[in-house]
């Protein structure tokens, strides 16, 4: 076990988990703040507006932080050339992606969509791109470090902006909205010089080879993330037209509290994806069924804790407009444990090169979350949206852990049941008198 403590897998996890920890925290009192000056329905209100640029992100990424991860731990290109790609396809994915978000949330958006809060909501989305591309390098690089920074900062830097606004104007949804806006540019910049002050290589080369090679390895990674990413904003959508801000503005804080307890999730898949792009072994396959038992666990005791949490401090934190969060947690908690298996099997097929697995599997998930959606979230509302998740997430474990199990040639008890390895307990010694 100590040695399996040692290895770089798990010091990079315990490295991203610190991190996602510290963002947790920073957050969380973004989150306490936004629901506290907003109230139910002005988190409602933002949770719709950000729902158009997270849903397109997904797709106009095209998988290029996925396909930059990819080629810079194979090595299949010089680290300028895979820049240069990925600078390219951000000016042309970004350009894209802000003319459709701006056309979407114009013909389609809330009527009480204006002109500047549409126009600031889509400019995040070039901006989220251009991060995530260096996110991808930084994983396809083993440099955790700067992947850690990166994660944090604009969290960070949103929570000054948002305590800000609300001391000099009073916070309202379009403030929210710019101070996710500047939090953005700044983190770019940040990230900008992260890299070039440690690249040997400060010129950019373009081969359309690579860019090529990078565009078919991404598209099925960016069609694979666009569904997985469509399994909750299509509760968001939804809820946009068939229930109102309130009933969003509890669901979408009810999400937000449950999916705490995907940091440590967070620091798996990201440690696994790294791990898994610069590996040609099998040896990862029982790391990545150890990952996935243990934190199951590991969520489900600490989302029991979070609940608990939140029956007593939801009130008092966050505002009377708040009270049912807790009801609707309740019901998302079964999808939030047993989400991690996907997450984190997933993980792993991704860090290989492999998506077409999540791409099948979440296709038939979120088709099973709109059905179930349009039949409760009319009666039920948020308790309906939750519900939903709920079963989604777990038909997509346990197909996922099929799939794992057929692979890897592990048995099903190595997905769920806790070793005495893992929590670091040698085996009993046997007696001088044993046979």
């Amino acid at each position: 076990m100590a040695k399996n403590l040692s290895s770089p897998l798990f010091k990079n996890i315990t490295a991203i988990f610190s991190t996602q920890m510290l963002s947790l925290f920073v957050g969380l009192l973004s989150t306490i703040i936004v629901a506290r000056f907003l109230g139910a329905e002005g988190r409602g209100m933002l949770a719709a507006v950000f729902v158009y640029p997270q849903l397109f992100s997904a797709l106009v990424e095209g998988g290029m932080r996925q396909a930059a991860m990819y080629f810079t731990g194979k090595k299949l290109a010089e680290d300028d050339t895979i820049l240069g790609c990925l600078f390219i396809y951000i000016v042309l994915a970004g350009s894209l992606g802000t003319g459709l978000v701006i056309t979407t949330m114009y013909l389609f958006g809330p009527e009480y969509l204006t002109l500047s809060l549409i126009v600031a909501v889509a400019s995040t989305l070039p901006l989220t791109l251009s991060v995530n591309a260096f996110r991808g390098v930084f994983l396809g690089k083993g440099a955790i470090s700067s992947f850690n920074r990166v994660v944090w900062w604009q969290k960070a830097l949103n929570l000054l902006l948002l305590i800000l606004f609300e001391v000099v104007f009073g916070l309202s949804v379009f403030l929210a909205v710019l101070s996710t806006l500047v939090s953005s540019i700044l983190n770019f910049s940040l990230t900008l010089y992260l890299y070039f002050a440690k690249s040997e290589k400060k010129s950019l080369k373009i081969s359309w080879r690579v860019f090529s090679g990078m565009f078919k390895k991404g598209i099925v990674y960016a069609v694979a993330l666009f569904l997985i990413d469509a399994n909750y904003k299509a509760d968001i959508l939804l809820m946009t037209y068939l229930s109102s801000e309130h009933e969003l503005g509890l669901y979408a804080l009810s999400v937000q509290l449950s999916e705490l307890n995907w940091q440590l999730v967070t620091a798996v898949v990201f440690a696994l994806m790294s791990a898994s792009s610069s590996s040609t072994t099998q040896d990862l396959y029982s790391s990545v069924a150890k990952s996935a038992r243990l934190t199951f666990w590991a969520t489900l005791i600490c989302s029991l804790f979070v609940y608990i949490g939140a029956f007593w401090l939801t009130v008092p934190i966050f505002g009377e407009s708040f009270k049912h969060v807790p009801d609707v947690m309740l019901w998302l908690i079964p999808g939030i444990a047993f989400g991690v298996y996907f997450k984190v099997i997933n993980a792993f097929y991704a860090g290989r090169g492999e998506p077409q697995y999540s791409l099948i599997i979440m296709a038939i998930s979120v088709s099973l979350n709109i059905v179930l959606n349009l039949l409760l979230i009319p009666k039920y509302g948020a308790t309906g949206a939750a519900v939903s998740t709920s079963i989604s997430y777990f038909f997509s474990a346990i197909v996922t852990i099929n799939l794992f199990k057929t692979h890897s040639q592990l048995s099903i008890r190595k997905f769920f049941s806790v070793e005495r390895a893992d929590l670091n307990i040698p085996p009993k010694s046997r007696g001088a008198n044993d046979g």
